[in-house]
C-alpha cells in the first residue's frame, strides 16, 4: 500500500471513528432457516452477522486502540487476566498452585 493509500484509509477511519458514521456496507446479515420451525415465527431464523475486511480492520484498531488506553490509564485492575498482553489465565493457575502449596507446607 502507497504512503498515500495508507494516509487516505486513516483519515477515512478517523472521520468514521469522530462522527460515530459508518458505512453501511461494513456490516450486513443474512437469515437461515432453521429446520422444522415455523418460517413466521422470528425465532425460526439464525441471524448471522458478516462483517466487511474493512469492517474488521476497523474492529482490530479500535480494539488494539482501547486496550492501550485502558492500560495507560489503569482502568484495569492487576488481577484482571485473559486478554491482557502478557496477563494469562495460565499465571493465575501457577500462582493459585504456589499459594496451595505454600499454605499446606506451613501446616
Amino acid at each position: 500500500m502507497s504512503a498515500r493509500s495508507h494516509a487516505h484509509h486513516l483519515i477515512h477511519y478517523a472521520t468514521n471513528w469522530l462522527t460515530g458514521k459508518f458505512s453501511f456496507c461494513w456490516k450486513s446479515f443474512i437469515l437461515i432457516a432453521k429446520p422444522g420451525k415455523d418460517p413466521i415465527l422470528p425465532l425460526a431464523y439464525r441471524l448471522i452477522a458478516l462483517l466487511s475486511c474493512i469492517g474488521m480492520l476497523m474492529e482490530q484498531l479500535v480494539t488494539t486502540w482501547l486496550s492501550w488506553w485502558m492500560e495507560d490509564n489503569h482502568l484495569l485492575r492487576e488481577p484482571q487476566r485473559g486478554f491482557r498482553p502478557c496477563h494469562c489465565t495460565l499465571d493465575v493457575l501457577v500462582q493459585m498452585e504456589y499459594h496451595t502449596c505454600d499454605t499446606y507446607c506451613q501446616q
